[in-house]
């Protein structure tokens, strides 16, 4: 798998993967795990140490994310149908136009989060904080926000 560094003011804090980069198989978890433990490093460290998990693009169908801290974390255009997201730390993560649609997202703490113009069709969010997320465009047809905090979230 090819995994490219980029950024414009830190080009060594992020792990780019785009769509033309292969994130499943045999290899996806181990990968998976291994780039997320360097993004939890570089949130906690104020993007000092550690490395940006940046996805644009990538197939992560059914891939589980359950606990992981995906703070700061970009899933931009990406496929994250039935993915588990139950228990994650998605504060000010960014899902623009993903395909959430079955996602398990159930406990999530997404304070700030950016879902606009995302597919999330059928996802659930019960019991989720989103306090101040914007999910203004994002398809909400069958999602369930049951005891979910909605406070400030855009629409």
């Amino acid at each position: 798998m090819a995994y490219r560094a980029a950024s414009r003011t830190q080009p060594d804090r992020e792990i780019r993967v785009s769509r033309e980069d292969t994130v499943v198989g045999f290899a996806a978890g181990p990968f998976l795990e291994r780039m997320l433990q360097a993004h939890a490093v570089w949130w906690e460290s104020g993007g000092v140490e550690g490395r940006r998990a940046v996805f644009i693009g990538v197939d992560l169908r059914g891939a589980s994310f359950a606990g992981a801290d995906l703070s700061g974390a970009v899933f931009r255009d990406c496929d994250l149908t039935d993915a588990d997201l139950r228990c994650t730390l998605l504060c000010h993560a960014d899902f623009r136009r993903s395909n959430l649609t079955g996602a398990n997202a159930r406990g999530a703490v997404g304070e700030n989060t950016d879902f606009r113009d995302a597919d999330l069709r059928g996802a659930c969010f019960e019991c989720a904080d989103l306090g101040d997320s914007d999910l203004n465009g994002a398809t909400l047809l069958g999602v369930s926000f049951r005891h979910a905090d909605l406070k400030m979230v855009r629409f």
